[in-house]
């Protein structure tokens, strides 16, 4: 693949605290453990994407590793996601044992499944 399809550029962001409270107030909410997702469609024809991390969920090499793995999934797999405003929270930090790239598959699945 490219550098370009694997980078994570403005174009996949939402960039404002307009358009992130937007899909938090007009969009569905799907909640997996610790992990809250607000997803709202766009017209725009590509995903795009916001990352908060809570202070809860650890010291900040933490909460940046959560931000870090969860950027790196929407990148990987973009066409898992759908022509939406994403807005993925995480209040606490990961609890999980599984794989955080199978986890993420998962919660794509329930929301467009």
């Amino acid at each position: 693949m490219s550098s370009l399809s694997q980078s994570f550029s403005g174009l996949y962001r939402l960039r404002s605290t307009n358009q992130v409270d937007k899909v938090r107030r007009l969009g569905k909410k799907l909640v997996c453990g610790s992990l809250v997702v607000y997803f709202l469609r766009n017209h725009l024809h590509h995903p795009r994407l916001a990352v908060a991390v809570s202070k809860r969920a650890g010291c900040a090499v933490n909460r940046n590793w959560m931000k870090r793995k969860t950027r790196e999934f929407f990148r990987k797999n973009k066409e898992l996601f759908k022509s939406f405003d994403y807005f993925f929270y995480w209040s606490k930090g990961w609890l999980g044992s599984q794989d955080i790239d199978l986890f993420f598959k998962q919660v794509v699945g329930q929301m467009h499944g």
